[in-house]
């Protein structure tokens, strides 16, 4: 298990990850609805390839982290401030 105060940075590591997977699936829904939305100057191939990478990138970290982090296939992250402080998340 990983110590109280790692808790919190190990869970926003992985909301940082989670976040950047949620941003690349929204440009990358924008792009494939709406290509003009890109802009006439942009090459959207482009635009498309660096997205689907970052995902994939943030994907891959997100998981790395679950991975190496886990304690018998699960790790343990304090609440939040508002929620009962005796009890544990799971991820």
């Amino acid at each position: 298990m990983i110590m109280q105060s790692g808790n919190l940075i190990f869970g926003a590591a992985l909301k940082h990850y989670e976040a950047e997977i949620a941003r690349s699936k929204a440009n990358l829904a924008t792009i494939f609805e709406n290509p003009r939305s890109v802009g006439s100057d942009v090459d959207i191939m482009t635009q498309v390839l660096q997205w689907t990478e970052k995902m994939a990138m943030a994907e891959l970290c997100h998981q790395s982290l679950t991975a190496s982090f886990e304690e018998e296939g699960e790790v343990y992250l304090e609440e939040d401030e508002d929620e009962d402080e005796d009890e544990n998340t799971r991820l």
